[in-house]
């Protein structure tokens, strides 16, 4: 199911993160925000985030239609592991 659609996300180049920054006295605090996508699948609509970490790359969202959430952890090797709708997943992609 979401083997074909996390190809395309790794494929994407990640956005540039908007920036907002809140001006203080001193020191000047910057807060990062993750851009959030979107795409459809099969007649369903699907909202992410992409965070890139150390141990690879990570997409957290949400089927819109029906608010099943899904949570993975791409890694360089091409494993996939986390969970959907609370449940282990674990696959390579192609």
């Amino acid at each position: 199911m979401f083997a074909p659609t996390l190809l395309m996300l790794l494929a994407a180049e990640p956005a540039p993160l908007p920036v907002a920054v809140l001006f203080q006295s001193e020191p000047v605090t910057v807060i990062a925000a993750r851009p959030l996508r979107s795409f459809e699948h099969d007649g369903m609509t699907y909202r992410y985030q992409v965070t890139d970490e150390a141990a690879g790359r990570r997409i957290e969202g949400e089927r819109v239609d029906d608010g099943l959430r899904f949570e993975l952890l791409a890694r360089p090797n091409g494993r996939v592991r986390g969970f959907v709708n609370d449940r282990p997943v674990m696959y390579r992609a192609r």
